[in-house]
């Protein structure tokens, strides 16, 4: 009616007016637009039910199942051509849901359609069938092949069996080896540890080497008279140039050595500095006993030398020195003295297990001096009867002092000693041997238990006896200690030389 141009109702002869067209034209177009809408939507449903296949077929090895693949990708193909003929007439009908198809769906292709699908879900039988079986026989190859592992794996060991003892044997003899090689590395970095230590020893003792040359150098002075050299794990001695052993030296030599050693261990990794700053406590046990005069004079030079820096290099530092020669005793005051720089007369002498104090100026000179005052004037002086009666008593504590302080013995001991008499011309020592023996009267030593008589030694000589005596223990002390003597009577030496001429009569006089 619109679109004809109609002005009244057909039906009901009513005019229409331009409103009452526009009011229907919209009413119409509104229910038409909703069943259109849902009519595409039922068409898009229907794309979404009729949509192409994409399916991925299994693959096999080999051309396995060749034949089933191939019916599946006909009946996949036949059936997506027909699915693309079903889409593409939905889609016709979609883009114009008011016009009719010209050629609608015909019973013919509504058969194709189910021919299709039941030809494809007949091959994806196929193809799951044909699945099923690869993996049936998959699983029944991995079992087997596992299987066929195991018993693989028996055989070989039954097969090699021995080689598997050798090999566990081979291992446990590895691992021992390897443990003995760790053992072995432990004692191999032990020995290069005392290798190492030793040759910085070795670096050492060539330094002490040095010290302790350089010190018998300035004893002796010489380079040549007492030399040490390294030898293999040891030093090596020579004198004056000549290899000798140890044993074959002097003691006097050996104690030079001994004290030189001393030093150079109490020095020893220390700086020229620190050697003598460092605090000591130092004890020597007669450093020079059993010298001559040459060496016993460079040994109390050393001696000076080192104990004075020692001293000067430290205030707290402390040294004691023993000795049985007084001589020696006299020596070292005159050290100390001039050390610390003071006139101090005092030694310390052990008697009885106690100490007692002494002045250099003692008894012992005065004994000196009383035995040379009665040899040298009772034959032309009177002597005092008390003189004359101790006499022989002064004799005993005389040589007594002499044998205690000089070598820890009693003096009839002192007159048996080999080393001792062989300062005594050979025509001599028996002679002295023998008569200084006297004074011991055949009983233990006055000194030693300090037991003074009045009758001894002058009840039994005459005066000219004791003469005799009293110069016979001086000449005694001159043949063995001459420098001894000479720092005590060093006045009256010559006129001690000149009893020498009367021996000759003494000795006749006991044939």
């Amino acid at each position: 009616m619109v679109t004809e141009g109609w002005s009244f109702c057909p039906m009901c002869l009513r005019e229409i007016t331009e409103q009452d067209k526009a009011t229907i034209t919209q009413t119409l177009t509104h229910i038409l637009n909703e069943e259109a809408s849902q009519y595409e939507h039922l068409l898009c449903t229907e794309l979404e039910t009729f949509a192409i296949i994409e399916t991925v077929l299994p693959e096999f090895r080999k051309h396995l199942n060749e034949q089933e693949l191939n019916v599946a990708q006909t009946a996949l193909a036949n059936l997506n051509r027909i699915l693309y003929a079903v889409q593409q007439k939905i889609n016709q009908r979609k883009s114009d849901i008011y016009k009719a198809l010209k050629s609608p769906f015909s019973e013919e292709d509504c058969r194709a359609y189910a021919d299709a699908v039941v030809a494809w879900r007949k091959a994806l039988d196929a193809i799951e069938e044909c699945v099923k079986r690869f993996n049936d026989s998959v699983n029944k190859r991995t079992k087997l092949y596992k299987q066929i592992r195991t018993e693989n794996s028996l055989l070989a060991r039954k097969q090699h069996s021995a080689l598997l003892r050798s090999y566990k044997q081979a291992k446990e003899n590895s691992d021992k080896n390897r443990e003995l090689l760790d053992s072995k590395s432990k004692e191999r970095e032990k020995v290069q540890m005392e290798i190492k230590s030793l040759k910085t020893q070795k670096e050492r003792t060539d330094i002490a080497l040095d010290y302790i040359n350089h010190e018998l150098q300035y004893v002796f002075y010489s380079n040549r008279k007492v030399v040490l050299e390294p030898g293999d794990g040891c030093y090596k001695l020579r004198i004056n140039g000549k290899a000798v052993r140890p044993k074959k030296i002097s003691v006097g030599e050996r104690n030079v050595l001994g004290l030189c050693y001393f030093f150079a261990k109490l020095f020893g990794g220390k700086t020229e500095t620190a050697k003598y700053s460092s605090e000591y406590l130092i004890v020597i046990d007669d450093p020079v006993s059993s010298f001559d005069h040459g060496n016993r004079v460079g040994v109390m030079s050393l001696l000076r030398f080192q104990f004075g820096n020692i001293l000067k290099g430290n205030t707290n530092s402390r040294i004691l020195v023993l000795s049985h020669d007084l001589q020696s005793i006299f020596d070292l005051m005159k050290i100390r003295n001039e050390v610390i720089e003071k006139n101090d007369p005092t030694f310390m002498e052990l008697v009885n297990h106690n100490l007692k104090m002494h002045k250099s100026k003692n008894e012992y000179k005065k004994l000196l001096e009383c035995v040379f005052e009665y040899a040298s004037k009772a034959e032309t002086y009177d002597i005092d009867d008390i003189s004359d009666i101790s006499i022989g008593n002064t004799m005993r504590r005389l040589l007594e002092a002499y044998s205690s302080f000089c070598y820890d013995i009693g003096f009839e001991k002192m007159l048996r000693k080999h080393d001792i008499l062989m300062e005594i011309p050979e025509d001599k020592r028996v002679y002295y041997a023998n008569f200084m023996y006297r004074l011991t009267l055949n009983t233990e030593s006055h000194m030693e238990e300090n037991i003074y008589t009045l009758n001894g030694i002058t009840a039994r000589f005459t005066k000219d006896e004791k003469i005799q005596t009293a110069k016979s223990v001086l000449l005694f002390l001159l043949y063995i200690n001459k420098p001894h003597l000479e720092a005590y009577l060093s006045e009256h030496i010559t006129e001690i030389e000149n009893w020498k001429n009367d021996e000759e009569k003494w000795i006749l006089s006991i044939k």
